[in-house]
C-alpha cells in the first residue's frame, strides 16, 4: 500500500469517527444533526476564471488574505461557530423539555 493511499484511508477513518462522535453529541435527531455540521464556518477557496494567469492570482489572492485578512475574519468565523453551537445547544434543550 502507498503512503498516500495510507494517509488517505487514515484521514478518511477519523472522518467517519468524528461524524459519530458529532452523532453521539447531537443526538438522534436529524435536523439538529444537520444544524450542528453547517455550523461550521468555512472561508471561501480563491478561485480565478483565467486560463494564463490564473495560477497567479489565486496565489496572490492567498497571500494577501493570509497576511491582512485572517486575523480579522478568523476572530469573525470563530465567534460565528460559537454562536452557532450555542443556538443549537439551545435548540437541543427546547426539544427534551418537550
Amino acid at each position: 500500500m502507498k503512503k498516500s493511499e495510507y494517509n488517505f484511508r487514515d484521514m478518511l477513518i477519523s472522518a467517519i469517527m468524528l461524524r459519530y462522535g458529532e452523532r453521539a453529541t447531537v443526538g438522534e435527531d436529524e435536523k439538529l444533526f444537520e444544524l450542528y455540521i453547517n455550523s461550521r464556518v468555512v472561508p471561501p477557496v480563491p478561485t480565478s476564471h483565467r486560463k494564463i494567469y490564473g495560477k497567479i492570482i489565486v496565489i496572490a489572492k492567498k497571500i494577501f488574505t493570509f497576511l491582512f485578512l485572517s486575523w480579522f475574519t478568523g476572530a469573525i468565523s470563530r465567534r460565528q461557530e460559537r454562536f452557532n453551537i450555542e443556538i443549537i445547544e439551545t435548540l437541543k434543550e427546547i426539544k427534551e423539555d418537550e
